[in-house]
Order: C-alpha cells, then structure tokens, then sequence
C-alpha cells in the first residue's frame, strides 16, 4: 500500500509523531493485525497529563530559548525543561506574540482558572480551523455560556451576536515585533499581525 500526503495541508516538521510518539512499532503491530481497531504503541494524548500535554506544544510555541537537547529528540512525555533552558519570567503584557503563545496563555485569566485547560481545549491539531472565529468562540463558550456570571458583559448586543465571535475581542491580532516585512517602496518595514493568546478584556 502506497501512503500518500496532501502536500498544499503538510507542514514541514509536524506529522502525527510529533503529538504521538515514535510510530514504528505502532505501524508494524496494525500490519500483522489489520483487525485490530484498539491502538497499540502508539502515545494517546489523553493519556499525557496537563502539564505534559501543554509542554508538548511549547516546545515549538513558547519563543527562541536555548536548547538543552535537539528539539526532533522530544517525545511526548518528556518534560520541556529538559530541552529548553529556562528564561526568567516577565509580564506577558510586554512578550511579543510572536512565539510566546504558551507564556501568553498561562498568564490568562481564562487559565489560571481552570484546572484542565490545554491548547487542546481551543485547538482541533487534525482539522484546518484557521479563521474560523464561530469554532473557536463556541469553545469559550463550553465555560463563558449566556447567561453566566463571567459572559461578555458588552451592553447592548445580543448575546447570540456575541457568541459568533469571542476571538477579536479577547485574542485580537496584534503587531509583532518579531516578524515584519519590508515591500517596495517602503520606507520602514509593516510588523506582520499574530493573535495574541494573552486572553483578556481589550479596549
């Protein structure tokens, strides 16, 4: 059997063995038993706790830090402070959004509030949601429901308005300092925007 990639939805770096462990074991087990639907030697994400599973993605999504080890050698599992070296803390009001969307996110309200929240809880890794705000905004709304004390208190909006879109109001795009770009005819280069993960009220 021929495996294929769709090459316009591959990123270079990301495939199923970055969230789930080396495969090899796992592919030659589902060969010889190609009726078996329980999956075997393979890392569910489930299975990884909290803090596993967010040190899985800020591995790629907490900045440029010094590594410790080579990023391709981390497994799911592996705790991040073996691969990274720590940096010390600063107000997340003054990170750049670009790269720090781990940081941004633990310094959220949204999070320091749960006992369960993880990238995972906003983000689908297996379908392309990009832009798609409504997806998104009914995830904040499996916590911030209308009618709740802690629902968008923006007078004089329906609530059904309010919760097609909670993301450019409490994750708006902000410029980065990280990456800019430089056109023709340009004097100074435009900061490209990113969505910043510091959940909050915004003016």
């Amino acid at each position: 059997m021929k495996e294929t990639f769709e090459q316009n939805k591959l990123i270079a770096g990301i495939d199923c063995q970055r969230c789930h462990g080396p495969a090899a074991e796992h592919v030659d087990y589902h060969t010889k038993h190609p009726t078996e639907k329980e999956a075997h030697a393979i890392q569910k994400v489930r299975g990884l706790s909290r803090q596993q599973q967010l040190d899985m993605c800020a591995l790629c999504h907490s900045g440029l830090k010094p590594m410790l080890q080579p990023a391709f050698r981390f497994k799911p599992g592996d705790a991040l402070a073996d691969f990274l070296m720590p940096t010390a803390p600063f107000p997340a009001k003054s990170m750049d959004v670009h790269g720090n969307q781990y940081q941004l996110l633990s310094a959220s309200k949204c999070f320091s509030g749960s006992q369960q929240m993880t990238c995972g809880s906003c983000h689908n890794t297996h379908t392309n949601e990009r832009d798609n705000m409504q997806v998104f905004s009914q995830r904040c709304m499996s916590c911030h429901a209308a009618g709740s004390p802690d629902f968008c208190t923006l007078k004089n909006v329906p609530a059904a308005t309010l919760q097609q879109n909670c993301i450019d109001c409490h994750m708006p795009a902000m410029p980065s300092s990280a990456i800019t770009l430089l056109t023709n005819g340009q004097q100074s280069p435009t900061p490209d925007s990113i969505r910043t993960h510091l959940i909050a009220i915004y003016k």
